[in-house]
């Protein structure tokens, strides 16, 4: 290797190094933090979970609600697209 070869290689490998040692703090952060919720959860009282329980059980629950009423606009955009079709039906005279 010449010199500059050599200078390019060093500076590699002090940002290598720079880089692992950013990925191991932000590994150490991130145990850290999970450590911090997993306490939490073992601390806490069980009630919080029935309140994320009831609110994702309610967003669910809307979800398929919001997608039926949908597929119920659908069928009746594509039932008023079939009027036309029925306009001679209505307009015939019928005995009462």
């Amino acid at each position: 290797m010449n010199q500059e070869q050599l200078r390019i290689f060093n500076e590699n490998v002090k940002i290598d190094n720079h880089n692992v040692e950013l990925l191991e703090n932000s590994t150490i952060a991130n145990k850290n933090a999970i450590q911090f919720v997993f306490d939490y959860v073992q601390e806490a009282d069980f009630w919080w979970m029935v309140v994320v329980f009831a609110l994702v059980f309610y967003v669910v629950l809307s979800n398929v609600r919001m997608n039926q009423l949908e597929e119920r606009i659908e069928e009746l955009e594509d039932a008023q697209d079939r009027i036309p079709e029925l306009e001679p039906l209505l307009a015939k005279a019928t005995k009462v």
